[in-house]
């Protein structure tokens, strides 16, 4: 089954924030449960189908990947690893990063619905909040911010370090006003 083609009739904006806030989600969803092994994380946790208690359940990932935009360390380990990212969801990935694959099927060839395609990306893979986060920026960006769950909206605190609430909405409005200059 592939996913469904974008609408056509979505609004250009609504697809740029819906990229935002399915990064941070995405990012959100799984960052209390990464780096476990999805067998480890479906003994402890079942499915995540939403946002697990953490204090620190955040966008940090919003924050991460502006942080980084500019760098050009190609001895930098975080660096490497989001190019080795780039690389597995292009499917041209060897080793280790190949883990991370059922991203790749969650966006190109996975189910034509964001919500699972993101449900997938967070418990199918071990780096899950950083493939949560990529698969959300994608699925938002194609489907815009209405096909991204009212929940998972609702309950993003927004955060991009422990206690900035709502600084990931910051962020959107910001990119809006920019957008509209």
């Amino acid at each position: 089954m592939s996913m469904a083609p974008p609408n056509p009739g979505i609004r250009s904006w609504d697809r740029v924030e819906g990229m935002l806030l399915g990064l941070a989600i995405g990012d959100s969803l799984g960052n209390t449960s990464e780096s476990q092994v999805p067998a480890q994380r479906r003994q402890r946790y079942g499915e995540i189908r939403d946002y697990l208690p953490n204090a620190h359940a955040e966008g940090r990932a919003v924050v991460a990947a502006v942080g980084r935009r500019g760098a050009r360390d190609d001895d930098d380990p975080q660096r490497r690893r989001g190019d080795q990212r780039l690389r597995c969801l292009r499917g041209d990935a060897v080793g280790p990063a190949r883990d991370d694959s059922p991203a790749r099927s969650a966006v190109v060839a996975g189910p034509d619905d964001p919500e699972e395609a993101q449900v997938r990306a967070v418990n199918d893979t071990r780096d899950n909040d950083t493939v949560g986060a990529i698969v959300g920026a994608a699925v938002g960006a194609l489907h815009g911010t209405e096909a991204l769950p009212d929940r998972w909206r609702r309950g993003l605190l927004g955060r991009t370090r422990a206690d900035d609430d709502g600084r990931v909405f910051e962020l959107i409005e910001k990119a809006r006003h920019f957008a509209a200059v």
